[in-house]
């Protein structure tokens, strides 16, 4: 109901107050005491019980009363409907908006090409494999990649951030992605409630429905503070009873109208942390996930693509002599096409558009994971990879690729029959909002850097981003024993990476966090997905966790400090006060810690 029911039932209820001093007949201003109520019937609907029984108890004693020709307490009844009319007025809660992910809207009809002829097809008969043209202005209906043209898609539906993304063949779009430049052609993968906009509106929808800890114990504690409240103010009235039995009645419903159930309860749901979350691009697995975060006093990154852009590019390529720069390049190019680790590909690409056209052929290929590569190139062996991988077999580095590395680059040896022939140094920008990111989270945690490049690389960008501890020359399969060893020592441990690889490490750590819409594609089985490459959203998501935590713990000390003083003092008011006087004094008390609370937690 809208207040307007509340505002005339305050008014209904002054009316009450008023014609209790005229003339008229006392049914007069106890029927508009009961019009009053029936008002704040309509716009509350949820009363505690201690509330329900304190009006029942004051207006049954009011009409007994006045059918025996007594004193009548509609009057302090309307006062009691007019503060707790504007107690529920006062403490109503708009909903927060729509999150971001629940507002796109899908076309009903998309553009199909068979053969080259385009076709209308309406989307909820798309199947995947189908071709679909998008044109500016198109919002994209299903998941697919590009396999002609290009185009520059905003998808602010998806992560919140409204910026032009290029997409080129093979990059993938996605469902409520709008096309807002360019031409081209998709290929359908997922569809329906397969594709990620739908996946995210679950996660959504489930993360703000599951109900916290928190909640969990508030309604525990108020199944056991309704029953001890009753008892608490019976008691009373048998006391007062001994000595006046209207007194008592009186007294009995002040206690149950001073009395604050919602007190406990008010405090400010996780739904409001989970919905202002998801709106700055931050999914949340679930309120006991938020919840989780406050005990979180380890944060663990993974370097590459995480703290850094991921954009990994060759800045030198070191010859040893009697190599030249482009043998030693077409060398390396030839070995790292075996691998499929994104530092290879790199050295390919780069080889590749500086005139390494054509590979040599590689036989007897192997890869140590995280480390470099092995091969016959000819009759010669051939090693690519890092210092450890090179130390391990007993090969010595120049001082000159050991500046690149204290510099922070990542450096591959190039080796040919156990003989360094040069090196290539590569660099992985740090992310810009990184140091500040990193100030913002050690309020609340240790941060830590794990990578598998050499100590002096890891170091290097560690000291950029101002970070507690690094953990270097970590191998895949290692990961997830650094994270079991952090646990093993005590620490509640949360990791940051893509969500795509380290499986083990991420099932390791007690929180999981993801960024990136490559880790979107990985909502379902993370803690908390960063639906953007920002990692400013990672100390936000604990500022929003410890946020709720304090005011929570806040709100109980209020509630109970309220109850614990007064209670007691309504108990014994009736003895300097007059006991008529009592519930509506103790309504209006009611209505003002609420009011107060409610306020307060606005403030927040």
């Amino acid at each position: 109901m809208k207040p307007i029911t509340a505002i005339i039932s305050t008014g209904l209820a002054l009316l009450a107050c008023v014609l209790h001093f005229t003339p008229l007949s006392v049914w007069f201003t106890a029927a508009t005491a009961f019009v009053a109520l029936g008002f704040f019937g309509l716009y509350t609907r949820k009363l505690s019980l201690v509330t329900i029984l304190g009006l029942i108890l004051l207006f049954a004693l009011s009409i007994v009363n006045t059918t025996r020709g007594q004193q009548d307490y509609f009057a302090p009844a309307a006062i009691v409907i007019a503060a707790l009319s504007w107690r529920a007025v006062l403490t109503h809660r708009d909903a927060l908006a729509v999150p971001v992910v629940q507002s796109a809207h899908l076309p009903q009809q998309a553009t199909r090409i068979v053969r080259g002829t385009e076709s209308s097809i309406a989307v909820a008969a798309i199947e995947p494999g189908m071709l679909l043209l998008l044109r500016e202005g198109d919002v994209v209906p299903v998941d697919g990649l590009l396999t002609e043209g290009s185009c520059v898609v905003n998808e602010q539906a998806l992560s919140g951030l409204a910026r032009p993304i290029r997409k080129f063949p093979s990059s993938r779009v996605h469902a409520g992605s709008i096309v807002t430049e360019g031409r081209c052609i998709l290929r359908v993968t997922e569809h329906g409630e397969h594709t990620l906009l739908e996946r995210l509106r679950r996660r959504v929808e489930n993360s703000i429905l599951t109900p916290s800890v928190t909640a969990h114990r508030h309604a525990k504690l108020l199944r056991l503070l309704t029953p001890s409240l009753i008892i608490f103010a019976a008691v009373v009235g048998v006391a007062w009873a001994i000595w006046n039995v209207p007194a008592a009645l009186i007294v009995t419903s002040a206690i149950l109208l001073c009395a604050s159930p919602s007190l406990f309860s008010l405090a400010r749901d996780t739904r409001d942390s989970l919905r202002f979350l998801v709106q700055q691009g931050v999914l949340v697995q679930d309120a006991q996930t938020l919840e989780k975060l406050t005990h979180v006093d380890t944060v663990v990154f993974d370097k590459r693509g995480i703290l850094t852009t991921g954009e990994v590019r060759v800045e030198h390529v070191v010859s040893y002599s009697p190599f030249t720069q482009q043998q030693v390049l077409n060398i390396a190019a030839a070995i790292e096409s075996k691998s499929a680790h994104p530092i290879s590909k790199v050295i390919v690409a780069f080889a590749r558009s500086h005139g390494a056209l054509s590979l040599q052929p590689v036989q007897e290929f192997h890869e140590e994971p995280g480390r470099g590569v092995r091969g016959l190139l000819g009759d010669k062996e051939v090693l690519a990879g890092s210092e450890t991988f090179l130390r391990k077999r007993k090969i010595k580095i120049t001082a000159e690729a050991k500046e690149h590395v204290s510099a922070g680059k990542t450096v591959v040896f190039i080796v040919q029959e156990k003989e360094v022939i040069g090196h290539i140094a590569l660099i992985d920008t740090l992310r810009p909002e990184a140091r500040d990111a990193m100030h913002a989270l050690k309020k609340h945690a240790r941060v830590i850097v794990l990578s598998g490049d050499h100590e002096d690389t890891t170091a290097a960008v560690a000291n950029k981003a101002g970070m507690h501890e690094i953990i270097a020359d970590v191998l895949p399969h290692q990961r997830a024993e650094k994270m079991k060893a952090m646990k093993e020592a005590g620490k509640t441990v949360a990791f940051v990476s893509n969500g795509i690889e380290d499986v083990e490490a991420r099932a390791a750590a007690d929180i999981t966090i993801t960024m990136g819409m490559r880790a979107a594609v990985a909502v379902e089985s993370t803690s908390i997905t960063i639906l953007r490459p920002d990692l400013s959203l990672i100390p936000l998501a604990f500022q929003a966790s410890h946020e709720h935590a304090t005011v929570a713990h806040k709100q109980r000390q209020l509630a109970q400090r309220y109850h614990f003083v007064a209670l007691p003092l309504v108990a014994i008011a009736g003895v300097v006060i007059a006991p008529a006087a009592l519930p509506a004094l103790a309504a209006c008390a009611n209505a003002a810690i609420t009011i107060y609370a409610a306020k307060r937690l606005e403030k927040k």
